[in-house]
């Protein structure tokens, strides 16, 4: 995250889902001073500020689950910084289509129908799909489906593993 996100029209102010931009801008703002070898000691008062505006988990000194900053912190830059001003709405695949389709096929096409709401750097570099199979127990059936993901979880082994 640099200045870049000014230059190519990647900072959305207008996006309902996002901060108008505050928290793309301080975040790159503490970025740039951290990696200045001008600034030396910063305290990240103006992010922390903002990010208490944007979520009011994040406003005390309590402390809170690393992984669910990171999930928010990464959504709201993708909010922040998303090019698609206008939303479309887009329709879900026919749940034929995805049976008689190749399994790569109906990826690539539920990828396509997610860029179509969501293009930003994040987007760009950070986020995938994962496919889900959910089958049901008594009957047998089976539902596959492709889910965006910007942090995936993963296990520890335990010694038993």
């Amino acid at each position: 995250v640099s200045l870049q996100y000014k230059a190519t029209g990647d900072l959305n102010r207008d996006n309902p889902l996002g901060t108008e931009g505050k928290l793309l801008e301080e975040f790159a703002d503490l970025l740039r001073q951290m990696w200045s070898a001008k600034i030396g000691e910063k305290s990240p008062t103006r992010f922390r500020a903002a990010l208490g505006k944007a979520n009011e988990l994040f406003q005390g000194a309590d402390q809170q689950d690393s992984q669910e900053f990171l999930s928010f912190i990464l959504d709201i830059l993708h909010e922040d910084s998303n090019r698609v001003r206008k939303k479309p709405q887009v329709e879900g695949l026919d749940d034929e289509w995805k049976k008689k389709t190749s399994l790569p096929r109906v990826g690539e096409e539920e990828w396509r129908r997610f860029l179509r709401r969501n293009r930003s750097i994040m987007a760009d570099i950070g986020m995938g799909q994962v496919l889900n199979t959910v089958t049901c127990p008594v009957c047998n059936f089976s539902s596959r489906s492709f889910d965006p993901f910007n942090l995936l979880s993963l296990p520890f082994p335990t010694v038993a593993d």
